[in-house]
């Protein structure tokens, strides 16, 4: 606040003690609602009154190709979702077969090797994978393909081998190796039990695709970060359009 001058006359006085014009009201902005950071901290500690609700609406992207992303941001408070349908655990796992194929030459710093590949590039075949299988060959492998750029993670639900998993980014390079082992059901166990016990393997980075390969398959190939083992990721993600993504 400036200092009053003692020279200033009374008229001048008041005028200045008259409160400014209110300034107009702004419109509120247009478009969606910035993207705001969950709270830091304990989450014992926090307010959920206090917690900045991030919106749910999908923000449509497209990348090279024609591609079209969406990346959903969800409620931090909202409890997570299932990602299937229950089904009857005293039936046998139905094994998924039929899949797409593809075969696919893998070079590490060690040699190289060529897999029969089966491509998962739906909701349904994702989500049961090698499920209910009993064997792994040798020479074979599964493909995930997501559409959506984002952080995956895999588990090991009713496989009863272990498997080597190279998660692939957008431009078809190994973002992280992982080597997974079998966590067979116990005999009478929960459904629910079992899968909260189940381990998660993270992509730790951002990826479109997870390829499963027989355990040993990374060691045998001296596969590594960075190196590039897809040639052309794009047209792969063409190939989940037209299907049931979630």
């Amino acid at each position: 606040m400036l200092s009053p001058v003692l020279s200033c006359t009374i008229a001048l006085a008041s005028l200045a003690l008259q409160a400014p014009p209110a300034a107009p009201a702004k419109a509120p902005p247009v478009g969606p609602p910035p993207v705001v950071p969950p709270g830091q901290g304990n989450p014992a500690t926090i307010d959920p009154a206090k917690v900045p609700i991030a919106p749910t609406t999908p923000t449509p992207r497209t990348l090279p190709g024609g591609i079209k992303l969406e990346k959903v941001v969800r409620d931090p408070l909202a409890p997570p979702t299932l990602l299937e349908a229950p089904r009857n655990y005293s039936d046998p796992l139905t094994v998924q077969a039929d899949l797409p194929k593809m075969e696919l030459t893998l070079t590490g710093s060690k040699s190289e090797g060529k897999f029969d590949v089966e491509i998962a590039s739906d909701f349904d075949s994702r989500r049961t994978g090698l499920g209910g299988r009993a064997e792994f060959k040798a020479g074979t492998g599964m493909l995930f393909i997501h559409p959506a750029t984002s952080v995956y993670s895999y588990w090991m639900k009713d496989v009863p081998f272990p498997i080597d998993m190279v998660y692939i980014d957008y431009g078809g390079k190994i973002a992280a190796l992982q080597r997974m082992k079998p966590q067979p059901r116990l005999e009478g166990e929960d459904p629910l039990k079992y899968e909260l016990r189940l381990k998660q393997y993270s992509s730790n980075h951002p990826v479109n695709f997870a390829l499963e390969l027989p355990a040993g398959s990374i060691e045998t190939l001296g596969l590594t970060l960075g190196r590039k083992v897809l040639n052309d990721p794009v047209a792969l993600l063409k190939l989940c359009e037209g299907k049931r993504q979630s």
